[in-house]
């Protein structure tokens, strides 16, 4: 049991929000990988991108069952523009809310 982790019963998939999802790019069985705090170097970033870079091309060239990964990242900082330019055309970049 950790303590400190995510709630599973607030954010479980029956509570998704498909107009949300559909205004990011997903469609119904697209895995969304979402990113939310300050874009900035520090925050590692860079490594994210590296991963999603890795994952998106075999995702692509697997089997068709395989669901789609849509990134989407929410916030703003001085690594905005690295991050879009190194991001996947599927990204979605939200801005800060």
């Amino acid at each position: 049991l950790w303590g400190r982790g995510v709630d599973a019963d607030r954010f479980h998939p029956a509570h998704r929000a498909e107009a949300l999802r559909a205004a990011w790019g997903a469609r119904p069985g697209d895995v969304v990988v979402a990113y939310v705090g300050r874009l900035a170097p520090e925050k590692g970033l860079d490594l994210l991108l590296a991963a999603l870079g890795l994952a998106l091309p075999r995702l692509a060239s697997s089997a068709a069952a395989v669901p789609r990964l849509v990134p989407v990242f929410v916030g703003d900082g001085p690594h905005e523009a690295a991050c879009r330019a190194g991001a996947p055309p599927r990204a979605h970049f939200a801005g800060r809310l």
